[in-house]
């Protein structure tokens, strides 16, 4: 579902936050959320996870909270520019690429798939 447009010819989902604050609820049929010059959270504690499930969430001169179930196996795969990603495991990570696994991902069960991208913002991954 397409809410508008940004720039000349860039379209933008309504799980897209640009100069605002928002809270999102995870839907199978979007997995890309994204927080541009604005503040946002995504709400994972109640996913049923039956099959692996990838999402991406990307953080632009913007501020993003996930929030996970500690029973939900998850592998959080982050990647920063000049902004920080804070993983469940206490791990700040401000420039690169990092890899968090949770404690009960088995690889060859179904999990979720966290594609975390910053660039001049920051993402703070918590467990509740």
């Amino acid at each position: 579902m397409l809410m508008g447009s940004f720039g000349n010819s860039r379209y933008y989902n309504y799980n897209s936050t640009i100069f605002s604050n928002s809270r999102h609820h995870y839907d199978r049929s979007d997995n890309s959320y994204n927080v541009v010059f604005g503040r946002g959270e995504l709400d994972l504690r109640n996913v049923k996870v039956d099959k692996n499930q990838k999402i991406q969430v990307n953080s632009v001169f913007g501020s993003y909270t996930i929030r996970i179930d500690d029973s939900i196996p998850v592998k959080i795969i982050s990647n920063v520019a000049f902004g920080n990603i804070q993983t469940p495991d206490d791990r700040d990570n401000a420039f690169g690429k990092y890899t968090y696994r949770s404690s009960n991902l088995n690889e060859d069960s179904p999990y979720i798939l966290i594609d975390a991208n910053v660039v001049f913002g920051d993402l703070k991954v918590l467990k509740d």
